[in-house]
């Protein structure tokens, strides 16, 4: 824990912003949850003439258990952190490193220890290629498991003040000596217990190119393949899965696309450049409550009485937005600007920069 505690302090003392990012975050708890677990684990008794068949599967079973106790606890500490940072948890990851915990400790590390000695001699390059049949092993490992139902469940992220209690809970528990390490086991678990807010029912992209609506356990992402990041951040980041916008229920152009019905979706899009004639944004208005345009708008015909209407000027200002229904006719906006600030390196760009797509 000591040499732990000074590589932290190094590092940190080196680059101190990379205590809020996830490769710290993860690393050194996972590291310290290890290391609280070597302390605590049993020592393994000596055989005294036992026959080797038993003293076989002793050590095997020692290795089992060691592995599957250091898979539990290294997913374990790192769990918080991968639910708030990536909104997403292994539901096999116990599985795969069962599967390849074999193969690095008795092929992969072996060899590349003996290709790193002999390669100076001009003898390293067999081992090394063992060493490389050893990767492509884990990683199909990881594909199959990867690729079973329900492996990979989204997790919607927690308040922002969450996450630093359950790192506080974490590191309880690691370095807090006897039962009441135990204390710390609610705080290190906030992130998955703690109460979520209400799931947004619109999401509309910083300069209005996109915009997805929350149906059921779906976003439904009116342009799918523009701006794919974005969107696919702000639903993993909500605990949704995206879904592409049905072709039937809505009629859509080079410019524009609106819901033919309130069913098929609450929002219409403008992406055009230019502003929408009064005709065009009469079409708007009818179509959907709220209604995103990417330029600016001058005048509003009669139609948009009522209709939530969000422009180029908004999205200059306030960059991204999320929509909560309040009642029939309201709606609650929270800009990304209101959350982030107004900072010299958080300027609007150009979303054309990053459009794809139709």
């Amino acid at each position: 824990m000591h040499g732990l505690a000074v590589a932290a302090f190094v590092v940190l003392a080196i680059q101190p912003e990379a205590i809020v990012t996830p490769g710290f975050q993860m690393s050194f708890a996972a590291t310290a949850a290890l290391v609280a677990l070597v302390e605590v684990w049993p020592q393994r008794m000596r055989e005294i003439s036992a026959p080797w068949p038993i003293v076989a599967a002793q050590r095997f079973g020692g290795w089992l258990t060691a592995a599957v106790a250091a898979s539990v606890v290294a997913g374990l500490a790192t769990g918080p952190f991968a639910m708030q940072h990536f909104n997403r948890t292994a539901m096999y990851g116990l599985l795969a490193n069962l599967g390849t915990a074999p193969v690095a400790d008795f092929v992969l590390m072996p060899a590349l220890a003996l290709g790193a000695a002999l390669e100076p001699l001009g003898l390293g390059g067999p081992f090394l290629s063992v060493a490389g049949w050893g990767v492509d092993l884990m990683l199909a490992i990881g594909g199959w498991t990867a690729r079973l139902p329900g492996a990979v469940r989204t997790v919607a992220s927690a308040p922002d003040y969450v996450l630093p209690i359950a790192f506080l809970g974490v590191l309880f528990v690691c370095l807090w000596q006897g039962r009441l390490r135990w204390l710390g086991l609610p705080l290190a678990a906030a992130v998955l217990v703690w109460p979520r807010a209400p799931t947004p029912d619109l999401w509309i992209g910083d300069g209005g190119t996109n915009a997805a609506f929350h149906r059921q356990v779906e976003a439904v992402v009116i342009r799918p393949g523009v701006r794919a990041f974005a969107v696919d951040l702000w639903s993993r980041r909500r605990g949704l899965t995206t879904a592409d916008r049905p072709e039937a229920g809505w009629t859509c152009d080079r410019s524009s696309c609106r819901p033919e019905t309130p069913e098929a979706g609450p929002v219409d899009l403008w992406w055009g450049r230019g502003a929408p004639d009064t005709d065009q944004m009469t079409d708007l208005c009818r179509a959907a409550s709220v209604v995103s345009v990417r330029a600016a708008v001058v005048a509003l015909p009669a139609s948009c009485d009522g209709r939530l209407v969000v422009d180029g000027v908004d999205f200059t200002r306030g960059g991204a937005v999320e929509l909560w229904r309040d009642g029939s006719d309201r709606w609650k906006a929270v800009w990304t600007a209101d959350v982030r600030g107004d900072r010299p390196w958080a300027r609007q760009p150009d979303p054309d920069v990053s459009d794809s797509g139709a």
